[in-house]
């Protein structure tokens, strides 16, 4: 599916790919494109890095939008719509309880 635009998705497969981009943000959804990851996968997947995390350590991360709503998600049950480009979401951690400590969101939604 990578390097397709939208139109030609939709053509192939209609309203589909819109699905599978909705069941990507939902832990518990088993929708996915076809051979590609599903919300249940791609939150499991989120899941065991986050737990992978040493408890002391500072850690930064760079990474797509998808990964930073699914961390939010799992760690303190935050259900964002959007994160812009070079937003920055920092999560401090004890032992397991996470918090949020910053959520700068850049730029207006267009």
């Amino acid at each position: 599916m990578a390097g397709r635009t939208w139109s030609e998705l939709e053509a192939e497969f209609g309203e589909a790919p819109r699905g599978w981009i909705d069941g990507l943000a939902d832990p518990g959804a088993n929708l996915g494109p076809p051979g590609g990851e599903t919300g249940r996968g791609f939150h499991a997947r989120i899941d065991t890095w986050l737990n992978s995390l040493p408890g002391t350590a500072e850690v930064a991360a760079f990474t797509h939008a998808g990964v930073i709503l699914a961390a939010l998600r799992l760690t303190v049950g935050l259900r964002a719509a959007e994160i812009r480009p070079g937003g920055i979401a920092t999560l401090g951690r004890a032992g397991e309880d996470w918090w949020l400590t910053r959520l700068t969101v850049l730029g207006e939604a267009r």
